[in-house]
């Protein structure tokens, strides 16, 4: 798989905010991270403020994950509780966001790895989610 520039991956992430989102559930599917939005993502205005949510979307994130390696190579997933630290395996954050969900907060970007930054809260704890390796992203309703 090539990996794309991230100015396009950046472009497409950017079709909608989710400033203030829930992503109600993720999976794990091959190579693809999918983030569900039951109650959709914000659009964004031409000068790029949000708008009005679009009802139930997918985000489908595609990882560009090696011969040997696992697809949890590319994700680090931080709980964060009174200063402390607490790295979680991708099985544990499945678990945390099918019983609390993910409230986001904010996402950054960062074409050093291809990478995002995804921070919020998953119940009574913050939460980081970083995804390296990017090659594609994509929403679709759902």
């Amino acid at each position: 798989m090539t990996i794309k520039h991230m100015d396009g991956i950046f472009n497409k992430l950017n079709q909608y905010g989710l400033h203030d989102t829930r992503i109600n559930k993720i999976m794990v599917e091959g190579e693809n991270i999918i983030l569900v939005f039951n109650e959709g993502v914000y659009r964004l205005s031409d000068s790029g403020r949000e708008t009005d949510l679009t009802g139930a979307r997918k985000l489908i994130i595609t990882v560009a994950v090696t011969k040997n390696a696992d697809i949890e190579d590319y994700l680090t997933v931080n709980k964060l509780f009174r200063k402390k630290r607490e790295e979680l395996s991708l099985k544990q954050l499945l678990k945390l966001v099918d019983e609390y969900s993910f409230d986001v907060f904010s996402m950054y970007f960062s074409a050093f790895n291809n990478e995002i930054l995804i921070v919020g809260d998953i119940g009574k704890f913050g939460a980081e989610l970083y995804i390296s390796d990017i090659v594609d992203a994509e929403y679709i309703v759902g």
